[in-house]
């Protein structure tokens, strides 16, 4: 079904700080006169199934993916830009990522030099976290992508697409130019774009669980 510009609502029968910072370096070179440098970081916490994970990124994508696993597991590329390898390195060296713990919950912060002249720094996340966990995550200029979750998820992207698959509970997808994908969900969900499509398949299993409700403004619905 495709719809431009409208709203349709479908109803299917219905911190303590811890900072670890470890990894390797690798300088991959310049483009366009501008050098580029690339660390690499791997952090590890225990996350109970139940709990919640919180992250934010700017200039980098999120990636999460639940498993039969008690806690969370990050990859974090920090990529700098500048106009020297030294500058690059410089300022991927001063951005750190690390843990904060609130009870149960986690929260992944990223905390970038406040200064950046002719530099700048950019972090994706690749996470393997509980397959029953809430999320909230919020990417900036990067795309998000959350595959076998069950729990209430939270996510918002600006200027890049939003993927969910194998997805259940009160899901809610908002993003801004870019579009939303939706693949094997069930339960309620809000998905909204802006400048961008939204496609949702559903499996006929979970026909009589799925409460839908799609706002898109200049961008097509499909079901």
């Amino acid at each position: 079904m495709g719809k431009k510009d409208g709203v349709i609502r479908v109803s299917l029968g219905c911190l303590l700080g811890v900072f670890v910072l470890a990894g390797c370096c690798v300088y991959v070179g310049s483009c366009d006169m501008q050098a580029r440098y690339e660390k690499v970081i791997h952090l590890t916490m225990p996350l109970s199934p139940g709990a919640s994970f919180e992250t934010q990124t700017h200039n980098g994508s999120i990636t999460i993916k639940g498993a039969d696993v008690t806690d969370c597991n990050v990859i974090a590329t920090v990529v700098g830009r500048a106009r020297t390898e030294q500058e690059a390195m410089e300022v991927v060296e001063q951005t750190q990522v690390g843990f904060e713990r609130s009870d149960e919950d986690l929260i992944l912060k990223i905390k970038r030099p406040q200064y950046m002249v002719n530099r700048s720094v950019g972090v994706s996340l690749d996470c393997v976290v509980p397959d029953r966990v809430d999320l909230k995550l919020v990417s900036h200029n990067g795309a998000l992508k959350i595959n076998n979750i069950t729990g209430q998820i939270d996510a918002t992207t600006h200027n890049g697409a939003a993927t969910a698959r194998n997805v259940s509970g009160q899901v809610n997808l908002n993003t801004h130019n870019g579009r939303v994908e939706c693949e094997e969900i069930s339960g309620d969900a809000q998905l909204k774009t802006h400048n961008g499509g939204v496609k949702v398949h559903y499996s006929e299993a979970a026909e009589s669980e799925c409460d839908i409700s799609i706002v898109t403004h200049n961008g097509s619905i499909e079901l």
